[in-house]
Order: C-alpha cells, then sequence, then structure tokens
C-alpha cells in the first residue's frame, strides 16, 4: 500500500498528489492501491478516458470526445457526493500528465466557465510537469503546440457558441461517427463553413 502525500504549488514525483482546483486532485503514480489522504470521495483514472492514437512519432492532444466524457464523469462524481475531493490519477510521465493537465483545464473551461488566461493562472504550478504536443511529421519538432494553446482554442470555441456541453448542445454519437477513419475523420471546424478530413 503507498501512501499519497500532498505538495502545493510544485512538480511532484511519483506517489506524490497535488490540489489543482477546489475539490480536484492530480496524482501521478503508477500503484492502484494508494491509501488516500482525508476527505478523498473518488478517484478518475486516465486509463479510463480514450486516448490519442498516434500515428508516428506525433502526440496529441485528445479530441473533443475525450474532453466530454472527462468534463461529464467528473461533474457526475461531485453530484453524487456533496463535498470531498476527487483525484484524477496519471501515469508519471510527462505525456500522460500532459493530457491530464489538458483535461482538467479543459474541465474548467467547459464546466466552470472559466477563461483560457483564468484556467492557465489555476494550472501554473502543473506546467513545468508538461510537455508540448507534436505533429505527425517524424524527424525534429518544427512546432509546439502547448496547453494553453489548446485551451485557447477551446475557450475561443465556447465563447463563440461552436461548442458546449449543456444538454442538446453536443453529440458524442455523432462527433464519434464522424471522427471515425471509415467516414473520412470528418470535423467542422468553424460550423457551416470549414470542414477538415483526411
Amino acid at each position: 500500500m503507498v501512501t499519497a502525500e500532498m505538495t502545493e504549488g510544485t512538480a511532484f514525483p511519483a506517489h506524490r498528489i497535488s490540489r489543482v482546483v477546489d475539490r480536484m486532485l492530480l496524482f501521478a503514480g503508477y500503484d492502484a492501491s494508494v491509501d488516500w489522504p482525508d476527505g478523498v470521495v473518488d478517484n478518475i483514472s486516465m486509463s479510463q478516458i480514450p486516448q490519442y492514437k498516434r500515428f508516428c512519432e506525433d502526440f496529441g492532444p485528445l479530441n473533443l470526445a475525450a474532453v466530454y466524457r472527462f468534463c461529464k464523469h467528473f461533474e457526475s462524481i461531485l453530484e453524487s457526493h456533496d463535498h470531498g475531493d476527487v483525484v484524477v490519477i496519471s501515469e508519471p510521465d510527462p505525456a500522460s500528465i500532459t493530457n491530464a493537465v489538458f483535461l482538467i483545464g479543459a474541465h474548467l473551461i467547459m464546466e466552470r466557465d472559466k477563461t483560457s488566461d483564468e484556467t492557465e493562472q489555476m494550472l501554473q504550478h502543473l506546467l513545468p510537469m508538461t510537455v508540448s504536443y507534436r505533429d505527425v511529421c517524424s524527424g525534429p519538432q518544427n512546432f509546439h503546440l502547448y496547453l494553453r494553446d489548446c485551451w485557447c482554442g477551446l475557450y475561443q470555441a465556447r465563447r463563440l457558441g461552436w461548442v458546449s456541453f449543456a444538454p442538446d448542445g453536443f453529440n458524442l454519437e455523432d462527433y464519434e461517427e464522424c471522427d471515425s477513419p471509415l467516414n473520412a475523420d470528418l470535423h467542422e471546424v468553424v460550423p457551416g463553413k470549414f470542414l477538415a478530413m483526411r
């Protein structure tokens, strides 16, 4: 049994737990049998969230379906407990932590109405543990996509009404059908104006 130790405001090694925001903690570690601090009522493992499927040396970010699933799962846990903390569990490697921090930030934007700037401020202490996403090209990376870039795009899409997780605001089944390579991996980038496909 591993005891998760609390740490505040700095990058943390394996088996450390950090408060992210109100009622949300982040744990980086491999051991599933963890003795959580008092007040923890539930957890979400990143292994439960569909991950980015790479083509070459590319890495993320997670798609809108993963963001939606994470947000709704987290909200359902909060609704089932009047108080207490929920732990987001990530493996301690930089890519896994980056995806976890991305989803936590996306939750702040989509469910807590935070701006991208507010999100970056709230998660500033976790950013040193993250890495930039990279595109599908092999060889040296010449373009860096940071979490801030992803949060800014998500915030603008929410602000413009292009994406909403309100009831009847996002159709997960339609999104995943279009997202399939069998259906051209089709995405509506700007509603009614710009489609992208493979």
